[in-house]
Order: structure tokens, then sequence, then C-alpha cells
């Protein structure tokens, strides 16, 4: 799934279509990752991001829980140049509750960027635009 901005500035959750396994966790809205049980979690995201235009553009990336902002948990990644790409990845770890969900947010300043997802080629199967990993590291 290719995801584009249809805004600058403006947060945008990051989807995902399916989750390929399962356990105490569930996906709702395409976006929500719902925790079963409560404890604390790490969230490993990785964006597949590519620019289209030659100008420099910012992408923000950070955490949300339950729809607020988690502080302190944005990074800015900078791409310059028509093709660029990059697959920033990182953790985010955060205490949840039963039925709390947690969100991967994304603004850029420049509508040619794209988390992109490449098609198969003859050697390589298809690459996913955002992919995330979830843990539940202590009760």
């Amino acid at each position: 799934l290719t995801q584009q901005p249809s805004a600058i500035n403006t947060p945008i959750a990051v989807t995902f279509e399916h989750m390929d396994f399962a356990s105490g966790i569930s996906l709702a809205n395409s976006s929500h990752f719902v925790t079963n049980s409560a404890g604390l979690y790490e969230f490993d995201f990785r964006l597949q991001l590519v620019s289209t235009n030659s100008s420099q553009k910012n992408t923000y990336i950070w955490a949300r829980k339950n729809g607020v902002d988690i502080p302190r948990s944005t990074t800015k990644v900078t791409l310059v140049g028509n093709g660029v790409e990059m697959a920033p990845s990182w953790s985010f770890t955060v205490s949840m509750e039963v039925g709390d969900y947690f969100e991967l947010m994304y603004a850029c300043d420049n509508l040619a960027t794209t988390i992109n997802a490449p098609a198969a080629t003859a050697f390589c199967p298809s690459t996913p635009s955002a992919t995330m990993r979830i843990k539940q590291i202590n009760l």
C-alpha cells in the first residue's frame, strides 16, 4: 500500500493492510494497534520513504497513544534528490492498558514524499510500505 500525504505539515496515521502474526494485539481502522492485555510494549517500525522531486523535504515521524501524541517521540528524516529512498526504523516503548491503542504518525513539509511499496521483480518479492513489529516486554 503506497501512502502519500494530501497536505503538508498535517499529521497522518500510517496505515497497515494486515497482520502476519498476532497474539494479544489487534489491528483496528488499519492504523490502531489495540492491546488485549496491560503491560510494557515495544513498537518497532520501518517505513519505505521515497522522494519524487529534487528539493529537500522533511518527514516527521512520532508515536501516538489513544489519540494523544507521546511527548518527545518525534524524529525528523530529511530526503534530498529525486528518486532518493530511505528506510527509517526505530522503536517506541510504551506502557499500555487493556484496550489502549498505538498509532504511528507522520507529517511531511513537501508533498513529493511518499511511503512507497515497490512491486516484486524477477529476483525479489514486493516491499511493504510500512511494517510494525510489536512485542510485550513486561507485564
